[in-house]
């Protein structure tokens, strides 16, 4: 009987072997995800001194985004009319007129979902991660993007440069 169970077992993966692509499948399978994996791992190298924002521009998104969650979701309606008062001196500044919420919305939108769910995140490591995991997100958009249009050695070959890529990993390290 247990000969039979065995038997089935290896046609069941010989059927999943065949809908799946074979092993070549399994390898660019394998491939994507040693360049999402080394690309999350590069990313991620500076938390080593802490979950730090740099440069203004970030931090500047972690404000307008704590802003919008001091709030809650009706933040999101507000944001046209909040005036931000620590910036500007003494007028303030109208962030819903001279500000791109795109970035800001993102973060403040992911922090009330984990909130309204239970989950209890720190909102500035939160922020910091955020860069990483959407160059992680990057480097697969590119390779299926790649995939339709070169054809899958060229979109592999994509994903790795993309992964180690000086100029995304600026842009999207923690």
């Amino acid at each position: 009987m247990s000969k039979l169970s065995l038997q089935g077992f290896k046609e069941l993966l010989v059927k999943f072997d065949r809908r799946v692509g074979g092993r070549t499948a399994y390898l660019e399978a394998a491939i994507l995800l040693l360049a999402v994996t080394a690309g999350f791992i590069i990313r991620i190298l500076p938390s080593r001194w802490g979950f730090l924002l740099s440069e203004f521009d970030p931090w500047w998104h972690f404000k307008v985004a704590e802003t919008i969650v001091e709030r809650g979701w009706a933040g999101f309606f507000e944001f046209p009319k909040i005036v931000v008062t620590k910036s500007w001196y003494p007028t303030g500044i109208q962030i819903g007129k001279v500000f791109y919420p795109g970035v800001s919305f993102t973060l403040a939108f992911i922090y009330l979902s984990l909130s309204s769910l239970g989950i209890h995140v720190n909102m500035l490591e939160l922020a910091s991660l955020l860069p990483p995991i959407y160059g992680m997100l990057a480097i697969v958009v590119t390779f299926l993007l790649a995939r339709y249009v070169i054809g899958t050695k060229g979109a592999l070959a994509s994903a790795l440069l993309l992964a180690v890529s000086a100029a995304n990993i600026s842009r999207t390290h923690l």
